[in-house]
């Protein structure tokens, strides 16, 4: 009896061993037929995805762009009743054109021209390509009457001949990223599209925020009942998913970091403990674990907001 146990153990196990033979050798045939396929692909079937133009979630491809203008106002929306978000400097002003959008408002204008008017007994200067909002034409006197808000954001109210007015309907509006990170709309006079973003682009010109912490570190830090960790990252994560949204948030050891360049970051940055690790294009930084309101103080100043 235990001589025949024997003998079918031994057979069970000479079975398995030629199974995984067979196995190993259908995968390494397979390999074999993998490696002779892309020895002789085209190269041009894998291009380098760097080249590739990159779009946004709309299919809307992010391009270069630069401000013509000067003191351009940034604003909340495509029309120039919406709240003024920042006043760009322009004169050749970088950015990033996240979306275009052509608006059809028959009621927006703006001026050609730098305007002295009066308004009852008062002098007032309109600036040149100051937004109007136009209430009435009059196509006989060829006038419009506008509103517009004066340099102490009162409502003010005028006449205008529309030879001083360049009227905003079905015009291009371009929603932009600045190099402050602040997304808004600037009227399409003031712009001008440039080439189409690469991988390697949007690589250089990230703002990233990368929590750093080895799981050795967690797992003794867990076992010393720590807890304020993850309390920390997440106000951190918070205030600036509010306060600067293009700032991206994650985890070093889960982003799409190589292993080279976490290496890279390991070495240059003297990473241990934990913290967080600062990247801006080709700049970095690292943050050591700390009052959450201070963290946010350094990477604030780190990434010049």
């Amino acid at each position: 009896m235990k001589k025949l146990l024997l003998l079918t153990i031994l057979s069970l196990f000479i079975i398995s061993c030629a199974d995984k033979a067979k196995e190993q050798n259908e995968i390494t045939d397979m390999e074999q037929e993998l490696a002779e396929d892309h020895s002789t692909s085209d190269p041009s079937e894998n291009p380098d995805p760097s080249a590739e133009p990159i779009s946004t979630t709309n299919n809307v491809v992010l391009k270069h762009g630069t401000i013509t203008g000067s003191n351009v106002i940034l604003r909340a929306s495509p029309s120039t009743n919406s709240d003024k978000l920042d006043v760009l400097k322009g004169n050749g002003e970088k950015v990033t054109i996240l979306e275009k959008l052509t608006a059809g408002n028959s009621t927006q204008a703006i001026t050609k021209e730098e305007l002295k008017i009066t308004i009852g007994k008062e002098s007032i200067i309109l600036p040149k390509e100051k937004a109007v909002k136009i209430t009435s034409q009059n196509e006989g006197s060829q006038t419009a009457t506008i509103t517009f808000t004066d340099a102490t954001s009162k409502e003010r109210t005028t006449d205008l001949a529309y030879k001083q007015l360049e009227f905003i309907s079905d015009s291009d509006w371009y929603q932009v990223e600045t190099k402050k990170a602040k997304i808004g709309w600037v009227f399409g006079k003031f712009i001008t599209e440039g080439a189409a973003y690469t991988a390697k682009d949007l690589k250089l010109n990230s703002k990233r925020i990368l929590t750093y912490s080895t799981p050795e570190d967690e797992e003794e830090y867990a076992e010393q009942g720590g807890e304020d960790w993850a309390y920390f990252t997440y106000n951190v994560e918070e205030y600036f998913k509010k306060k600067h949204p293009a700032v991206e948030f994650g985890e070093f050891f889960q982003s799409d970091l190589s292993t080279e360049e976490r290496k890279r970051f390991e070495k240059k940055l003297d990473l241990e403990g934990f913290g967080y690790v600062l990247i801006d294009g080709e700049r970095s930084h690292f943050i050591i674990h700390n009052m959450y309101d201070e963290v946010i103080a350094d990477a604030v100043v780190f990434f010049g907001f």
